[in-house]
């Protein structure tokens, strides 16, 4: 932490979770862990959840008051549009504040360009500070309270955007002399790296602009962010991932989408990542285990749950070599059984059982090589894909064609994301190092690069900023990406449904309820498998989402109040289905201002 003007310390930490933990008890039952708390001023709610050997579970919850006796809040949104114009209420807290006694607040920032201003205001009273012209980035903005002795510093941050429907874009380049990145509205993050990094970059910068509520999805978003902050140096902050929304608590094993069935795949898969920690390991484990131990389980389903344990690090390689014997399994058994046993370190054995199924369905395309086992096009896929991790952990000969081929030719259906971005973390540990030497000019001044031992050189360029190549030793590409408004062709409309919005309320006002009225119309001609339909909804910067109103008494008659499902920032999810197409939610006006 850092130290605060009056001798205090800033709190720059204000996680919405403090701490996830699987821990295990002793044979009394007890347990013990310590952590240290973020240092936001609230209540935390503790919750616990235990499951045993037999599979009884139970749960508990506690709050854990945090506070201190002087502390300055403000009402500040986490990202805003350009256009807003917010005012931020800030206030002092806390026991040692009397009404009477003043209380002075410092307000600024930089990057805002917002010199220092100072306002007096008496102990239970609000300042109302009027930020200036939001411009696009990440701005950072320092709020101090002080009373007598005591004082409190907050330095908060928030992102300003052109549009909170942004899509990420990422283009890969050859660079030469001469080589200027595209023009772009916003800022650009230009990556400079030899021809394997770069197209490793590009792929999770792909899984990282990646949008969805899928489990593997949203693992997928996680992972790359994480694999880009470690192998190409970025700073780029992890998105929100609960893992408790998706893993059931009666089963142990994780859905699709949250509060969903268990899906044996995904789950699987999930548990051969790097985030196989952020789950209840215990739980997953006997979910697998479960399906291993029961007869009536098709071959696939225990292949797949070996294939998970291998994953949670458990001791299965004897249980794999057996059934990679048995006569009964199919050649994707044997994939998956190839999978387990490279993970579990049985390299000879990995290989026997992948080369019988690529000797009989691997196909050579130009440089792409992909298997024909399946009875579809999807099929073909996700055993190319299953495939491809298999060669990349060998390290193959057609290791790289298997990966082109799945990166090229990914359907949109398919859930996998989560295995495709494990896949490049494998093939990052093993790419070969190219030395080159990139010089440019940028904006009058010129800059020279030697990339040594497989690192990347990445900069920020701007909208104005005069950028060019100069000179290049050696084989360079370059990956650029930035967001973007998508364009009519992305938003790819239908006839066959149509969505209106519509508003009311009573008085506006920061104690007001905003109701908000979604009717969707879903044609007869949407495909029958169709069942379920994902509406988004876009609430402005100035208001949060309401989920209790209580007994607020203006909108008690509210009949067709639904809950979103997912909360993404400013972005809240609901689902719909032809038999349920209008439904209601409510907003809350948080602070005054002007808001697209």
């Amino acid at each position: 932490e850092a130290e605060g003007g009056g001798g205090w310390d800033t709190r720059t930490d204000f996680p919405d979770q403090a701490f996830y933990k699987t821990v295990v008890t002793d044979e009394t039952g007890h347990a013990q862990l310590s952590f240290t708390l973020p240092d936001s001023i609230t209540s935390w709610r503790v919750n616990v959840h235990a499951i045993d050997g037999e599979r009884y579970a139970s749960n508990d919850f506690s709050n854990l008051i945090v506070t201190q006796p002087f502390f300055v809040t403000t009402v500040l949104n986490d990202e805003y549009l350009v256009g807003d114009q917010p005012i931020m209420k800030v206030r002092a807290f806390g026991d040692a504040v009397q009404a009477e006694s003043p209380v002075t607040i410092t307000v600024s920032s930089d990057s805002l360009g917002m010199e220092t201003q100072q306002f007096t205001v008496q102990g239970n009273e609000s300042a109302n500070v009027a930020l200036p012209a939001l411009t696009e980035g990440i701005h950072s903005i320092e709020v101090t309270a002080e009373s007598g002795e005591y004082g409190d510093t907050i330095v908060q941050q928030f992102a300003v955007r052109n549009s909170f429907m942004a899509i990420g874009r990422v283009e890969e380049f050859a660079v030469a002399v001469g080589w200027q990145p595209p023009k772009t509205d916003a800022s650009a993050t230009v990556v400079f790296a030899d021809r394997y990094k770069t197209q490793a970059y590009q792929r999770l910068s792909d899984y990282r602009y990646h949008y969805g509520d899928r489990a593997d999805q949203q693992a997928a978003r996680m992972i790359a962010t994480q694999l880009l902050n470690e192998h190409f140096e970025m700073d780029f902050a992890e998105p929100a991932f609960v893992p408790s929304q998706y893993q059931l608590a009666d089963t142990g094993g994780v859905g699709i989408l949250p509060y969903g069935e268990a899906d044996l795949t995904v789950s699987a898969h999930l548990a051969a990542s790097r985030l196989r920690e952020e789950f209840d390991q215990l739980s997953l484990k006997q979910y697998f285990s479960g399906i291993v131990d029961d007869s009536t389980q098709t071959s696939l389903r225990q292949a797949q749950a070996l294939y998970g344990l291998a994953g949670l690090q458990q001791p299965v390689l004897l249980d794999t070599q057996s059934m990679a014997q048995r006569d009964d399994i199919t050649d994707t058994d044997r994939l998956y059984l190839a999978a387990t046993l490279a993970q579990l370190g049985d390299f000879s054995g990995a290989q026997n059982l992948y080369t019988k199924v690529f000797n009989e369905y691997g196909k050579q395309v130009e440089e792409y090589w992909y298997l024909t086992l399946g009875v579809d096009e999807h099929e073909q896929f996700e055993n190319t894909l299953l495939a491809s991790y298999v060669a990349t952990i060998l390290q193959l000969p057609e290791a790289d064609g298997l990966y082109s081929y799945v990166q090229r030719n990914r359907p949109p259906e398919i859930v996998l994301d989560v295995m495709a971005v494990n896949i490049i973390e494998q093939r990052l540990e093993h790419l070969p190092e190219i030395e080159a030497t990139i010089t440019y000019q940028r904006s009058g001044e010129e800059y020279q690069h030697t990339f040594e031992g497989g690192k990347s050189h990445q900069l920020v360029v701007l909208p104005d900023d005069q950028f060019k190549v100069t000179e290049l030793v050696g084989d360079v590409k370059a990956v650029v990406s930035y967001e973007a408004q998508p364009t009519d062709q992305e938003l790819n409309t239908s006839e066959s449904m149509s969505i209106q919005r519509r508003y009311e309320m009573t008085t506006f006002n920061e104690d007001a309820l905003v109701k908000v009225y979604i009717d969707t119309s879903l044609n007869g001609d949407l495909p029958d498998y169709d069942q379920r339909y994902q509406v988004i909804d876009i609430i402005p910067a100035g208001m949060r989402l309401v989920t209790s109103i209580g007994d607020h008494s203006d909108f008690q008659s509210s009949t067709n109040l639904k809950r979103p499902y997912h909360i993404d920032g400013q972005l809240v999810s609901f689902y719909v289905s032809k038999n349920d197409t209008s439904f209601e939610y409510y907003l809350r006006p948080i602070q005054k201002g002007t808001f697209t």
